[in-house]
């Protein structure tokens, strides 16, 4: 030991090694710990972090699935209600009518339709299985083989249920039965779909043969409804409406609820009967017991008073209750009832287990035989019911979910276990790494030490040098040594260095020059395939492929509003195409300003649009929604015109509406179409059947295109009357389709279809000639003076042919021109005045006058109606049908005036009463059209029709 230590006193190396290995020790301990202790402070807020955000993510879960599932229950529900109040109301209205429908009932007796054809048997009445629905009248309201009078009545009165209760089954939502039970002492049934209820009843329920089955099944019901009807309005009987709890149906062993709506007599103040709906709600409790949380998650759920009625087998175990059998009790009223209630578990914190029953989701956590479980639950629904020992009572559900926390918490675990691993490791690595290092610096040291010289030190300030990128270095090393021929090779190097570099630098300037072309050309090719070039905005491909890749993204909630624009083709006609453009883009920019930044807007084809919403409360769309409908109701300033124009909304939400994004489009698209349809300027949510109804418009195009080669249009003619003299003055000509293949269809239906398409122009063209040809037709039978008035579609008006196929077919079927009237709409003044007014004048050169059809309800202005070669005014049905209202009358009333001042004649079309006819005739209105005179009729029949009624010539 004392040799080392004096060769360390005399040797300048090794006491350099010496003082430099105890300050690397030294740094070894000082590096270790600190890393130490940052590792483990970083690996804590790692943890804290991520237990946080994972808290966060399972509330947010598990609260969406809670409002999801109760979405999907409340709409199921809320279709079952609306169905039955539907009917119930129906019925009530009869009921209510009673006594001015009594030619309605006597009728019914006569008809087979209505024949129940009762049969006796040993304790009972009952008809026959061929019948639409099961009549059953039990042994306690028979005597001596004769049913009870008022019982009879009651039979007689609901025989017009065998008419409707068929639909109900078969066309409305899923149901066991519809049935309509008489009041008391009057308790006969009868129900749909028809079954033996005399056979199959007997065994289950032997009570309804001999007593009263209001006091055995549901004893005060009865009488609690009778004194409830007395004391509300008529209109509110439908609040009275009672849900049963779930129950098993002794018939089909089905869980069922039973929806029963009282019914009052004419007076109102007697309790009727019911008309009642046996529902399964087996989809519910299959929904809540297929549901899969993590790996053994489950969810139940429980009336207001604890009895959990839907539970898979697993949470039966866990909560502690009996299974569906063990718990069924069998009731004193014949049906069985699922008692398994949280209270009879046999677990202490299940017993103790408190149901949400806001509709708001709560989270805690609890421990059931020491395992701790993640509790959410929610209010699921609600209803009216009614028990014996409560009366009228809301009955509540709540459902509840059931995680092991230690599922939910198993990836931060994971992360838990890794991270600790992660930091020992790295503890480790740094501890290896750092003696290394030492014992290098100590070897560099002890070999380089006695060499540093001034050699190293230029070399070492070129190499500086060379480092800042400056290679005009002067090295003026010249001995001949190692450290010699290291400065010789250093010069190469950096000779060679600068000569790369200077390629290099050629080279890549003119790489990047390709590059930046090829990116530009990219860009330009991307923005052609992706963008829309007028509006700036991505197009349908843009939209497919975002769709496309949202399948890959999990727990996403999308919805798709495609918006087209209502009446875009009239604009374009109206005024140019150019300026239709201009439009979009005004549409464009203020539907950007409207739609949160989130919201990716679309341009699709030549009038719509469309943008893609991410969130998951509907609420929220609706609102933005009405936003974008109340954004279109203000004009477009294009031009110096405002230019007002109206949007339907189709909207689709994935994944409600379906699994496969893509077809968002699609559903969308359908549903807009569907709103242009039957709700114009509002929005539509998709559904099944509006896949149904497009491939039904396909199918109606596809027909409508041969119609005419396969002569399946027909004429009708409707008369006109003088109203003064009663005389009929013409007719107008309706034009009717019978298809082969898919029957009599209407001309609301097939009519807007065919403007939608060049098809209209032909069917007007073919209208027009038949028209005349017939007309023709009756005037040489001697009814000269016979006006035809033909009706004409915008499109067909605006058709550059239109008026020489009227002038070439007038020369052809040789007919005087007077003897025709053109019915145009007002819808047709929203065009270019001029060209309309143009057209018109040519019309009035051949001789034919010019009605205004629907008067009153369009575009129409003074400012120019005074100025056009117009005829005759129709005043539209829509008036007449409200005559009774004074707003009706003051508009009938104008417009006759406003025809008398303008020397115009006016019809009345529409008219169905007698009323209708006395207030016109009042009013002086020249010509009437209805039902009350005559329903469209074939030629024919028109022709007979006018025989036996005088015309003006006669």
């Amino acid at each position: 030991m004392k040799r080392i230590i004096k060769r360390i006193k005399s040797s300048i190396n090794l006491k350099m090694i010496w003082i430099t290995s105890i300050c690397l020790i030294v740094f070894m301990i000082v590096i270790s710990s600190l890393s130490y202790i940052s590792l483990t402070r970083m690996k804590e807020q790692a943890l804290d972090v991520t237990e946080a955000e994972l808290s966060v993510l399972v509330e947010e879960y598990y609260g969406n699935y809670l409002d999801s599932v109760n979405i999907y229950i409340d709409g199921q529900m809320n279709s079952i209600f609306n169905e039955l109040d539907a009917l119930s109301n129906t019925l009530q209205t009869f009921f209510s009518n009673r006594s001015n429908l009594d030619p309605l009932v006597e009728s019914m007796k006569t008809s087979d339709y209505f024949d129940d054809d009762l049969m006796v048997y040993e304790n009972y009445i009952q008809n026959n299985s061929d019948e639409a629905s099961v009549v059953f009248v039990a042994s306690y309201m028979i005597d001596d083989g004769e049913i009870n009078k008022e019982a009879i009545s009651l039979i007689e009165d609901t025989k017009i249920l065998d008419l409707i209760l068929p639909s109900f089954v078969e066309y409305g939502v899923d149901k066991l039965q519809i049935y309509f039970q008489g009041g008391e002492n009057r308790e006969i049934f009868r129900l749909t779909p028809w079954s033996d209820i005399g056979n199959d009843v007997l065994s289950v329920y032997p009570e309804i043969f001999d007593t009263p089955i209001w006091e055995t099944f549901n004893p005060g019901l009865a009488a609690e409804w009778r004194e409830l009807i007395q004391t509300i309005e008529p209109d509110e009987i439908h609040t009275l409406l009672r849900v049963t709890p779930p129950v098993q149906d002794g018939l089909t062993g089905d869980l069922v609820l039973t929806m029963s709506q009282p019914l009052a007599n004419e007076a109102f103040d007697e309790f009727e009967g019911t008309l009642s709906y046996d529902v399964s709600i087996g989809k519910i409790t299959s929904l809540i017991e297929e549901i899969n949380i993590s790996d053994t998650g489950f969810a139940f759920v429980t009336q207001s008073n604890g009895n959990v009625f839907a539970v898979n087998e697993y949470g039966q175990e866990i909560l502690g209750l009996l299974n569906d059998t063990e718990s069924t009790i069998d009731s004193a009223e014949g049906f069985n009832r699922l008692e398994r209630f949280l209270t009879n578990s046999s677990s202490d914190s299940v017993r103790n287990l408190v149901m949400n029953t806001t509709v708001d989701s709560i989270m805690e956590t609890i421990v059931i035989d020491d395992i701790e479980y993640i509790f959410a639950s929610r209010n699921l629904y609600e209803y009216q019911s009614w028990l014996p020992e409560q009366s009228f009572f809301e009955e509540t559900w709540q459902i509840g979910f059931l995680v092991p926390k230690e599922e939910v918490y198993k990836m931060y675990n994971r992360i838990e276990n890794g991270i600790n691993e992660q930091v020992s490791q790295l503890i480790l690595n740094t501890f290896i790494m750092t003696f290394v290092l030492a014992v290098v610096i100590l070897l560099m040291i002890y070999k380089f030490n006695s060499i540093v010289t001034r050699e190293l030190v230029e070399l070492s300030e070129a190499a500086n040098s060379v480092k800042r990128k400056n290679y005009d270095v002067d090295i003026q090393i010249k001995t001949e040594d190692e450290i010699g021929l290291l400065a010789s090779a250093f010069k190469d190097m950096i000779k060679e260095i600068k000569t790369s570099f200077d390629q290099m630098a050629s080279q890549n300037e003119m790489l990047q020059l390709e590059i930046d072309e090829r990116v530009r050309k990219d860009r330009i090719i991307d923005y052609l395939e992706n963008f829309d070039s007028s509006t700036d905005l991505p197009n349908k491909k843009a939209l497919l492929n975002i769709l496309k890749e949202m399948k890959s993204e999990k727990g996403q909630f999308v919805s798709l509003i495609v918006v087209g624009l209502d009446e875009f083709r009239k604009v374009n006609e109206a005024y140019s195409w150019t300026f239709g453009d201009r439009l979009i883009l005004a549409i464009a920019e203020r539907l950007s300003l409207i739609l949160p930044d989130e919201c990716i807007l679309f341009k699709l084809s030549g009038d719509e649009f469309a943008f893609i919403f991410k969130d998951n409360k509907l609420k929220n769309l609706i609102s933005i929604v009405e936003e974008v409908n109340l954004g279109f109701k203000k004009s477009f300033k294009v031009d110096e015109y405002d230019i007002t124009i109206g949007s339907s909304l189709g909207i689709s939400s994935y994944p409600f509406d379906t699994e496969e994004p893509t077809d968002l489009f699609k559903y969308a698209t359908n549903a807009m179409i569907h709103a242009k349809e039957v709700n114009k300027g509002r929005y539509e949510f998709y559904s099944a059947e509006m896949n149904d109804s497009a491939r039904m418009r396909m199918s109606l195009l596809n027909e409508l295109r041969s119609a005419i080669d396969l002569d399946e249009f027909k004429l009708y003619y409707q008369p006109i009357v003088s109203v003064q003299s009663k005389k009929v003055t013409g007719m107008e000509a309706l034009l009717r389709w019978n298809n082969k293949k898919l029957g009599v269809i209407s001309p609301a239906v097939f009519i807007p279809l065919a403007e939608k398409t060049d098809l209209m122009i032909s069917i007007g063209e073919w209208v027009l000639k038949r028209a005349l040809i017939e007309t023709k037709k009756i005037h040489d039978l001697g009814h000269h003076e016979l006006v035809v008035a033909v009706n004409v579609s915008v499109m067909q008006f605006l058709d550059s042919n239109f008026i020489g196929l009227l002038k070439d077919t007038i020369e052809e079927v040789d007919i005087d021109a007077s003897r025709i009237t053109i019915e145009i709409t007002e819808g047709l003044f929203i065009n270019d005045l001029n060209s309309i007014l143009e057209v018109l004048n040519e019309i009035k050169k051949l001789g034919v006058s010019i009605s205004v059809d629907d008067f009153g309800t369009g575009y129409s202005s003074l400012s120019y109606i005074k100025d056009l070669p117009l005829s005759k005014l129709k005043i539209d049905r829509s008036f007449i049908n409200a005559i009774d209202e004074d707003m009706s009358q003051k508009l009938v009333s104008a417009i006759i005036g406003l025809a008398k001042n303008l020397n115009l004649s006016v019809v009345a079309e529409g008219i169905e009463t007698e009323e209708q006819l006395s207030y016109i005739e009042t009013r002086l209105c020249e010509e009437a059209q209805g039902y009350i005179f005559s329903k469209p009729l074939p030629i024919e029949e028109f022709i007979e029709y006018v025989v036996k009624n005088k015309t003006v010539s006669d």
